[in-house]
């Protein structure tokens, strides 16, 4: 994801990683932020212990990629890594604008 990010976020791409931290070690807060720049990981994390936020997106597996457009919709989901289409959704959504009439 650090490699689309790099590659679109002048773009407007905007990455927002999510965290779920499943034992001890993984759940605390320290570990995240070492691992996070050890990996030069520089667009935002969140770290859902509760996993009030996984659950609400019906999310099974990890990884799970979501694009939600300019306008907060949902456009696209993906399970798991190694897929080319999510860079071409990503291209896609990229490539849409705005209109006024939307709300």
């Amino acid at each position: 994801m650090r490699v689309l990010y790099d590659r679109y976020k002048g773009d407007g791409l905007v990455v927002i990683g999510q965290h779920i931290g499943d034992d001890a070690q993984t759940r605390s807060l320290e570990n995240l932020k070492n691992e996070i720049v050890k990996l030069e990981i520089n667009y935002v994390i969140i770290q859902d212990l509760s996993q009030d936020n996984w659950y609400a997106q019906d999310s099974q597996y990890i990884p799970t990629y979501y694009l939600i457009d300019r306008m907060g919709n949902l456009r696209y989901k993906q399970v798991g890594g190694g897929n080319p289409a999510l860079e071409k959704a990503i291209l896609k959504l990229l490539k849409e604008t705005v209109s006024k009439s939307q709300p």
